[in-house]
């Protein structure tokens, strides 16, 4: 099989289209769409955008914020997580669920407030596996509250978007088969009539030797994509020089597409730089995602009670101060 056309398989059922969210945003945009025309309506769609990817439930921005939820940074990010609480003028918890189905029941609990937390100066994200018996409660895809809490994970992202620059943070990942632990950037509006923007940065774990191989903690997945259409996405794996069990600076510079460059992404572990993408370069204005979840078939079976994700620091650099 042509490799992008496997890994999408593998991957692309992270991807929920819109109108299966539980705000159904994309009835607005199709109602813009009728008046104003669909390409108007991409800008309409990125600003509702956050509202698809966020129920209700999520943490939001305290009134003492001055930074308005969803806008595009003029400011660079820092966060070592020595307060007491999640900063929520930097960051918004989020509550959502993707990952497909398996005989008509959606395959994971999403991810959930009640796996986020802040301890000893790190950011916990816990991922509950299939051993998991618990009084955590995940999520359907209609965002619904299961009966258990087996195969539910935890997420944060940034309180804005960001056009390029330098993303690095220190995690520790949960190194258990079945859960993957990333950093990535990701914005998905769907215009009607018109091709899916989905626009995404990735550094995964586990990864794996090769698309035909199985996962390794060995290894790392690193992505970019423009859309979700074969020949959209750009995929690679490489070999780690340090345990899975150890904190590891993950980081990548975004140089965005434009008008006269066609962009460019450098991938970095522990500052060393592994791979530099030239093609499929996201231009979409985004934020930053840390989080645990499980997909349904290419990161093995989690066999596990909890683990956890822990991040030291995160950093986000503008390209003009690096």
């Amino acid at each position: 099989m042509v490799y992008f056309q496997t890994f999408l398989t593998h991957r692309g059922e992270r991807h929920r289209a819109p109108e299966e969210g539980p705000l159904k945003t994309l009835s607005v945009v199709k109602q813009c769409s009728k008046k104003l025309g669909a390409s108007f309506c991409v800008l309409v769609g990125l600003f509702l955008s956050h509202m698809i990817l966020l129920p209700s439930q999520s943490w939001g921005t305290p009134s003492d914020c001055k930074i308005e939820k969803n806008t595009i940074a003029d400011r660079d990010l820092f966060d070592d997580f020595s307060h007491a609480l999640l900063d929520k003028c930097k960051w918004i918890v989020v509550q959502n669920n993707w990952g497909g189905q398996v005989d008509g029941e959606d395959y994971n609990g999403g991810v959930v407030k009640d796996n986020v937390a802040v301890k000893d100066s790190r950011l916990h994200l816990q991922a509950l596996g299939n051993h998991y018996s618990g009084p955590v409660r995940g999520i359907d895809s209609k965002d619904k509250r299961r009966s258990h809490g087996r195969r539910t994970g935890a997420a944060i992202m940034t309180a804005q978007r960001y056009l390029g620059g330098r993303f690095e943070a220190r995690v520790k990942i949960a190194a258990e088969f079945g859960v993957c632990s990333a950093m990535w950037t990701y914005i998905n509006i769907a215009p009607p009539g018109e091709d899916v923007v989905n626009h995404e940065i990735d550094i995964e774990f586990p990864g794996r030797a090769h698309i035909d191989a199985p996962p390794s903690f060995d290894h790392v997945a690193l992505t970019n994509w423009i859309g979700l259409k074969p020949g959209q996405s750009t995929t690679v794996f490489r070999k780690l020089k340090k345990s899975a069990g150890e904190f590891q600076v993950l980081r990548f510079d975004w140089y965005p597409a434009g008008q006269n460059t066609p962009g460019k992404i450098d991938y970095y572990i522990d500052d060393e730089l592994i791979y530099t993408s030239n093609k499929n370069i996201p231009s979409t204005p985004a934020p930053l995602w840390l989080g645990v979840w499980f997909p349904k078939d290419w990161a093995g079976i989690p066999n596990f009670d909890q683990t956890v994700m822990q991040v030291d620091w995160v950093r986000i650099s503008s390209l003009k101060n690096l």
